[in-house]
């Protein structure tokens, strides 16, 4: 769709967006009776439509929708809106403008909730232990009282009387004897060597010996 540029303004309800639109020459029906028809190019993005200016034409590209859609709140308010969303550049085209341009208001933007602190809350105390009750030990750490200082202790021995028998002692055994060594054998001396014969026994059994080995050659 495309036309000259009638209207060029903030728009919506909480003024967050703008609007360039013109009013069709010719109305539209609705069950027979007559509606004016507007043309109208809507963006969150001034420039992108050209909202500046009221100058020249406007072509918008893109899913054309009517509102309201409703025909029974068309026929009630006497109007009927053919829109485009322009979410892109690209989408709408502005020509034939004479360099006029007007101040637009800045468009309210809807603060964002600040986030609620975070309540951190302390854990419950831990319950106390149950009290314990005195051991024995603990008992016999206690000093003890006045009333009860002559009093022997219920725990301590009886002391042993003089006429009383005393129990026999237990029988000892006798402790074990040492294991016996082996007697050590030690071997015999070796006889002393014979003396050395002198020189007179070494002639005499020299010429026995010759003589034996002259015998032996004559037979």
């Amino acid at each position: 769709m495309w036309g000259p540029v009638h209207t060029a303004d903030v728009a919506g309800r909480n003024r967050d967006s703008y609007v360039v639109m013109y009013v069709a020459q010719n109305p539209v029906h609705i069950d027979g009776k007559p509606l004016r028809l507007r043309v109208a190019l809507r963006s969150g993005q001034p420039d992108w439509i050209g909202a500046a200016t009221r100058s020249g034409q406007v072509l918008g590209y893109g899913y054309w929708q009517l509102f309201p859609t409703d025909p029974a709140n068309a026929l009630r308010q006497g109007w009927i809106e053919l829109q485009l969303w322009v979410k892109q550049p690209w989408q709408a085209t502005r020509w034939d403008t004479d360099g006029t341009t007007i101040t637009l208001p800045k468009r309210r933007t809807t603060p964002k909730p600040k986030p609620a602190p975070e309540t951190r809350t302390s854990p419950p105390p831990a319950p106390a232990p149950p009290a314990r009750a005195p051991t024995s030990q603990a008992k016999a750490t206690q000093p003890p009282q006045d009333n009860a200082a002559a009093d022997p202790k219920p725990d301590a021995p009886p002391e042993p009387h003089e006429d009383a028998p005393q129990p026999p002692a237990p029988p000892t055994e006798p402790a074990p004897a040492a294991p016996s060594r082996p007697a050590i054998v030690v071997p015999p001396l070796p006889p002393f060597p014979p003396p050395v014969p002198d020189a007179g026994e070494r002639r005499t059994r020299f010429a026995r010996w010759l003589d034996s080995a002259r015998r032996s050659r004559r037979t």
